[in-house]
C-alpha cells in the first residue's frame, strides 16, 4: 500500500487491510458480510477498502489473495495488500 492510498482511506478501511494482511488464509475464504464482522465494521467499507486498492470489489480482492496463497510464498502474499 502505497502513501496515496493511505490517505484515502479512513481508519475503518485500515483495519479492514490490516485482517487482511494478518489473515491471508481466512480472508481467502471468508464471505463479505464475515469479514466485515470479524473487522467490526459494515460490508460497504470492506468494499471501499478492496476498491481503494484498486479491485473492483471484495470478491476481485479475494480471487487475487486465493491466487497469491496458491502460487506464491506466504510472505509475498502482503506485497500488495
Amino acid at each position: 500500500m502505497n502513501a496515496a492510498s493511505k490517505s484515502k482511506q479512513g481508519p475503518k478501511q485500515l483495519l479492514v487491510i490490516q485482517v487482511l494482511a494478518a489473515k491471508p488464509e481466512y480472508s481467502s475464504r471468508a464471505s463479505l458480510q464475515d469479514l466485515a464482522l470479524l473487522c467490526g465494521t459494515d460490508p460497504a467499507t470492506v468494499t471501499r477498502a478492496a476498491r481503494t486498492l484498486g479491485f473492483d470489489g471484495w470478491a476481485a480482492l479475494r480471487s487475487e489473495i486465493r491466487l497469491r496463497l496458491h502460487s506464491e510464498t506466504p510472505a509475498s502474499i502482503c506485497v500488495r495488500v
